[in-house]
């Protein structure tokens, strides 16, 4: 724990490394020098279907990166972690993009332990 997903519109395939970029948010991770690094899984995905609003403009893409964590990790760890995240996705995106065309987004999600299984 924790569970980082990273989620991106396939017209940005060509435009990065995902492996690259789950790396520098692992680095988020590993910076706060709250996680126990072996434990922070991610994995991404690229998605092929997807709309953005009415898809009025086809280019418009996203990334979503979820962060799966308990929620015994204080609010302000979780804020300082989710705003790192987000600098880590401008600086790799906002040179191509600009904010109408790539929305960036954070979501850090709680896991009750009393109902996380491990095996």
């Amino acid at each position: 724990m924790p569970n980082v997903t990273l989620q991106y519109t396939a017209n940005l395939a060509h435009d990065f490394d995902p492996a690259a970029l789950l790396g520098r948010v692992h680095q988020a991770f590993a910076d706060t020098g709250e996680f126990a690094m072996a434990d922070v899984k991610g994995r991404a995905f690229r998605i092929d279907t997807f709309q953005v609003g009415l898809n009025e403009a086809p280019e418009k893409s996203f990334v979503h990166v979820t962060v799966a964590t308990m929620t015994t990790r204080s609010a302000e760890l979780k804020q300082r972690l989710g705003k790192a995240i987000v600098a880590v996705l401008q600086e790799t995106f906002r040179s191509k993009f600009d904010e109408v065309q790539c929305q960036l987004r954070v979501e850090i999600v709680p896991i009750d332990p009393a109902f996380y299984f491990a095996g």
